[in-house]
């Protein structure tokens, strides 16, 4: 299958919408994404991460990401899946992609959040790498502004 031609970035509704209000939702997405050919649904985790304040939106949980792409790609969308590898435990992140692989068509993988925490996961060299044995379609992102990133993204583009 070819690449997409573009993304729209789709959040998981809130997991205290009804059926019937993601459905609408789904609806929705698949009306643009239908308007604009060639384009995929990429569907980013969305994690608390107790920063409390200072939020413009107050943080609410989301639908589960694997049950979210599942509707989206009954409805014929095309979906990729951002998930943060380092906060998942390693056996999670394994069976995650095992799940996804089933389900969509791409991952983006994306790292630590603050690199002076510890997390129970693989850092994103080693998830990438785990990743592209699920998916031909693999994903990493990139902040400009942080020290050292251009290595950091000469070596992810190394991984695949």
């Amino acid at each position: 299958m070819s690449l997409p031609r573009g993304f729209l970035t789709l959040l998981p509704p809130p997991s205290r919408w009804s059926e019937d209000e993601v459905l609408d939702y789904v609806g929705v997405a698949k009306g643009i994404v239908e308007g604009a050919k060639g384009v995929a649904i990429n569907v980013p985790e969305v994690v608390s991460l107790g920063r409390g304040e200072g939020r413009p939106v107050p943080f609410r949980p989301k639908m589960n990401l694997l049950r979210f792409a599942s509707l989206l790609v009954r409805e014929g969308l095309r979906t990729y899946l951002d998930r943060y590898a380092p906060l998942m435990g390693r056996e999670d992140y394994v069976r995650f992609l095992s799940r996804a692989s089933s389900t969509v068509e791409g991952v983006v993988v994306v790292g630590k959040v603050r690199s002076d925490w510890s997390y129970p996961g693989y850092d994103v060299l080693p998830a990438l790498k785990l990743a592209r044995r699920y998916f031909e379609r693999v994903g990493a992102i990139t902040i400009f502004e942080r020290k050292g990133e251009v290595e950091r993204v000469c070596a992810k583009v190394e991984v695949g």
